[in-house]
């Protein structure tokens, strides 16, 4: 059977509830979002699981809503399902205040190759930050207000 949006929707609200939600269908591709602290989970999920096999990451990128009191920066995740040739976009909001999402470099080595494109937002500034729990690091992570002079 294809892999359809819809069953895309009922595994992820089958695994983790009303911890994902916001779905929106634009131009056939499904997109949707969780909490930050989520992320990994997620895209664990999403890249395991046998009958969606996300496993290729095709961009990720960083969005500043500035009149998003408290979700001010977006992370987005582009993935793939080479196999079905569907795509999905994966959004978490984080306020510019605590701007830390942890890294997907350890499931695809490619998100590391967003840390480049941080001269593309001149107001911020990317840097590594290390936890206990894991590197958090790159672009996609650590997303700073620069200090204007």
């Amino acid at each position: 059977m294809s892999l359809t949006n819809e069953k895309i929707k009922e595994k992820l609200v089958g695994k983790f509830g009303d911890q994902v939600g916001n779905f929106e269908e634009s131009f056939g591709m499904l997109s949707f979002s969780a909490p930050k602290d989520m992320n990994l989970k997620v895209l664990q999920f999403l890249y395991d699981e046998p009958d969606l096999s996300f496993r290729f990451l095709t961009d990720l990128c960083a969005v500043h809503y500035p009149d998003k009191h408290d979700a001010e920066l977006e992370v987005v995740y582009h993935l793939h399902n080479l196999k079905d040739n569907v795509r999905l976009r994966f959004r978490v909001s984080t306020p510019v205040s605590n701007p830390d999402v942890f890294t997907a470099t350890k499931l695809f080595e490619s998100a590391n190759i967003g840390a480049a494109g941080t001269h593309f937002f001149p107001r911020f500034a990317s840097r590594s930050v290390y936890r206990a729990s894991g590197r958090v690091g790159a672009f996609e992570t650590s997303v700073r207000t620069a200090r204007h002079r």
